[in-house]
């Protein structure tokens, strides 16, 4: 039975064009931006990819949210393992019906996220009688779950881990509890099954990996990837580098970003990606404040003085 991938995974964002459509030429750049910097897979159609409705706009649509994810297949290496989710509804018929065209998009694994699971004022046995009906409507594909901060934050426990994991559907798990006693009961309950946990936060990433996390997925894997990829090598061969490679790496990922993921496209032009606009879904014109792009370029050129040190 195939496994993901361990190592690092981009929550991808959506490019889009100055008509506000999917730009999917910068999307296949960026696709093969993340293999060229090492990634080891990705995680498509998540909250960074704006599933979720805002102000601006309403929730991306299901031709959307499967075309990001087969646009990336389309163009990923073999070895690079897309997951995805595009998962915003609770279970229901058509919630399941939507499921299903995500599943069909051939993605390594259909990535559930807890809280459309269960509503917030529910017990964990709602979500666990809700998890055994997606196995059931979809028997053949390998899952995965997510902790996902929005609409709120669903943080599963040790105990409903290990039960899915023991199942053997569960192959990925995007961790954002961003405690590491917490994530090291998760990696405890899932030990020796198919279930990977990925940790969401990067300051806390190398002790993760020590203590039995398979990688990275998140955010700051938009910006420096390939310092990551590093990262997880050193773990393995010099652990006093990988210290100070991590510690380097916490102070960057501490600085603010608080227009993300506005600030990421503005980031990765600097990288040369080809964004013809980095604006959102709803709103394509936005574009960072001032103090942002400061800190973007600043971001940028931390960045290149660490890839001259360590790559």
């Amino acid at each position: 039975m195939s496994i993901v991938n361990n190592g690092i995974y981009p929550a991808v964002i959506t490019p889009y064009n100055k008509n506000g459509q999917v730009d999917v030429g910068a999307l296949h750049a960026l696709t093969e931006w993340y293999a060229e910097k090492g990634c080891q897979g990705a995680f498509a159609a998540c909250l960074s990819s704006q599933i979720f409705g805002s102000a601006t706009a309403e929730p991306m649509s299901l031709a959307d949210r499967q075309r990001i994810t087969t646009e990336m297949i389309k163009v990923a290496p073999a070895n690079m393992d897309i997951v995805t989710s595009g998962h915003i509804r609770q279970v229901s018929p058509q919630g399941l019906y939507e499921l299903q065209a995500m599943a069909d998009t051939g993605a390594k694994a259909l990535v559930l996220i807890a809280n459309c699971l269960a509503q917030q004022e529910d017990d964990e046995d709602i979500l666990r009688r809700n998890l055994y009906a997606v196995m059931e409507a979809i028997p053949d594909m390998d899952l995965g779950l997510y902790e996902c901060p929005v609409p709120y934050r669903r943080l599963l426990s040790p105990e409903l881990l290990g039960e899915m994991a023991k199942t053997g559907r569960f192959v990925f798990v995007k961790e954002t509890s961003c405690v590491p006693s917490v994530l090291r009961q998760k990696l405890e309950a899932t030990k020796g099954t198919r279930m990977k946990i990925f940790n969401a936060n990067s300051v806390s990433l190398l002790s993760s990996v020590k203590d039995g996390a398979a990688g990275l997925c998140g955010v700051m894997a938009n910006f420096h990837p390939d310092l990551y990829v590093k990262l997880l090598e050193l773990a393995d061969t010099d652990p006093a580098a990988a210290q100070e490679l991590q510690e380097e790496l916490s102070v960057l990922s501490i600085l603010s970003y608080e227009d993300y993921p506005i600030s990421a496209k503005a980031y990765l032009r600097l990288e040369g990606l080809p964004f013809e606009a980095v604006g959102v879904r709803g709103c394509p014109e936005a574009v960072p404040s001032e103090l942002t792009m400061m800190e973007m370029e600043h971001r940028y050129a931390l960045t290149c003085r660490l890839r001259e040190k360590w790559l």
